[in-house]
C-alpha cells in the first residue's frame, strides 16, 4: 500500500506512478493500494488513467486500488457491506415504554412513538451504543441487560445491508428531557397505548418489536412467581420450631447426681419377660431326656470292671456344690446364702434429681435447645433451580 503524504505534481505522479507499477509487476505483486489524502485530491485523474478505482472513502482521505497481476483474478476484499444499528427498549416499574418522536425522517410529522434507535459508531461495542443513544435522546441513564434479538436487511442505506439489534435496557433515572436537535419529543408510555398505534398493530418491524416486548414481559412475571414460590418453600423448608412446645425424649436430663454409679439407673427398666420380672435371672431349661438342667449325661457302664476309655473321674466339687452341677441360681436380696428361683432387682438408689420415669412417657424438657435449621428439601432444590434457569 502506497501512502501518499507529501504534496506532488500531478505529471510527476503519473511519471512515478508508471515506473513504479513496472516494478512492481516484476517482483510479483498483484495489487496495490493508494492512499489519497484529501489534500492530494488532484492526483486522483491521474490514479485512475492508470486502472486505479475507489474502494472506499472517508472524511479525510480517499483508497484507491488497482489489480496489476495478469495471470491471476483479483482477490481484494470489498469494502464493508453492512451497517449496524440498535434499538433500547426501556421499560420502569409501571409498565411504562421510554419513547420518542422524530424531528426528521420517514416518520417526521407523523405522530407516531418509536423506541430509540441510532447507529453504532467505528469501533463502539452494541451496549455501548445504545446507552449513548438513549442518553443523547432522552437523557435517561440505563444499564445494558441483554440483546433480546436482531434484524437484517438488505440494501438500506447506501446499497449496504444493516443489522439492527434490540437491546433490554434498565433505566437509572426517570426525568426525560428530550433531545433539541434530533428528537421532536420523548415520555414514559403505556405499554398498553404504545402498542394500540395503528404501526404498531400492522405486521412488520415495529409489531414485531411489541411481539418480542410481549414475550419479555411474560417471561419476567414467570421468574417473579418463580422466586416468590421459591421463597415459600424455603420457609417451609427452613422453619424453626419454638422452643417452649418442644417435647422431651422420655426423660429430662439430670441437674444434679450423687455419684457415677447411679447413672446406669437413670434409664427405665426394661420390660418383662415372659413374666419373669426384669433383672431377673431366667430359670433354667426344661430337663432333656429324663436329665436334670445344666448336668451332663450320666457316665457310660463301665466293661470288664474298667471304665471304659478311661473315663476320668469328676473333678472335685468346689465350694459345697456336687461335681458336673450348674452353679446355683443368684441368691435373693433378703437371704444371701439361700438359693431362689429368680433375683428380685435392688431397690434403685435416688441418687438424681429425677427418678426415671414410666416407659413411653414424654415430659417436658426444660433443657432442650432448638435444633439447626432443616436441610434443604429436593423440591425445594428442584425449584431454585429451575428459577436460576429461567432467570438466564
Amino acid at each position: 500500500m502506497v501512502n501518499m503524504e507529501k504534496p506532488m505534481d500531478s505529471k510527476v505522479f503519473l511519471t512515478a506512478l508508471r515506473a513504479s507499477i513496472s516494478l512492481w509487476r516484476k517482483q510479483g505483486k498483484r495489487g496495490v493500494w493508494i492512499k489519497l489524502p484529501i489534500g492530494l485530491a488532484n492526483l486522483i485523474e491521474s490514479a485512475v488513467k492508470e486502472g486505479f478505482h475507489y474502494h472506499h472513502a472517508e472524511p479525510d482521505y480517499l483508497m484507491l486500488v488497482h489489480w496489476i497481476s495478469e495471470s491471476t483474478t483479483s482477490t481484494i476484499p470489498a469494502n464493508a457491506t453492512h451497517r449496524v444499528g440498535i434499538g433500547a427498549i426501556v421499560m420502569n416499574d409501571k409498565r411504562e415504554l421510554l419513547v420518542v418522536q422524530e424531528k426528521s425522517g420517514k416518520l417526521k410529522g407523523t405522530g407516531i412513538w418509536k423506541i430509540p434507535t441510532g447507529v453504532v459508531d467505528a469501533g463502539e461495542d452494541i451496549f455501548k451504543a445504545a446507552v449513548r443513544e438513549v442518553k443523547e435522546e432522552t437523557n435517561i441513564d440505563t444499564e445494558f441487560v441483554e440483546i433480546l434479538g436482531f434484524r437484517q436487511t438488505h440494501k438500506s442505506f447506501f446499497e449496504k445491508s444493516d443489522l439492527f439489534f434490540l437491546c433490554m435496557m434498565r433505566p437509572l433515572s426517570f426525568d426525560v428531557q428530550k433531545q433539541e436537535l434530533e428528537i421532536d419529543a420523548a415520555k414514559w408510555m403505556p405499554f398498553e397505548e404504545y402498542t394500540a398505534q395503528q404501526i404498531v398493530e400492522k405486521p412488520g418491524f415495529y409489531k414485531c418489536i411489541t411481539d418480542i416486548c410481549l414475550a419479555k414481559g411474560r417471561r419476567m412475571l414467570l421468574q417473579k412467581w418463580v422466586f416468590l414460590v421459591t421463597l415459600w418453600v424455603l420457609i417451609i423448608s427452613h422453619g424453626s420450631a419454638d422452643s417452649g412446645e418442644v417435647l422431651g425424649y422420655g426423660m429430662p436430663s439430670p441437674t444434679t447426681c450423687v455419684n457415677d454409679p447411679c447413672r446406669p439407673l437413670l434409664s427405665p427398666p426394661a420390660p418383662s419377660l415372659s413374666g419373669y420380672p426384669s433383672y431377673g435371672t431366667p430359670p433354667p431349661p426344661s430337663p432333656l431326656f429324663g436329665y436334670p438342667s445344666y448336668r451332663g449325661p450320666p457316665p457310660p457302664t463301665p466293661l470288664s470292671g474298667y471304665p471304659s476309655y478311661g473315663t476320668p473321674p469328676p473333678p472335685p466339687s468346689l465350694s459345697g456344690y456336687p461335681s458336673y452341677g450348674a452353679p446355683p441360681p443368684p441368691t435373693t436380696q433378703a437371704s444371701p446364702s439361700t438359693p431362689g428361683q429368680g433375683c428380685s432387682p435392688p431397690a434403685p438408689v435416688q441418687c438424681c434429681l429425677y427418678g426415671p420415669p414410666a416407659p413411653y412417657e414424654y415430659l417436658p424438657n426444660q433443657n432442650y435447645s432448638a435444633p439447626s435449621p432443616l436441610p434443604l428439601s429436593w423440591f425445594s432444590v428442584m425449584v431454585l433451580s429451575l428459577s436460576f434457569a429461567l432467570l438466564l
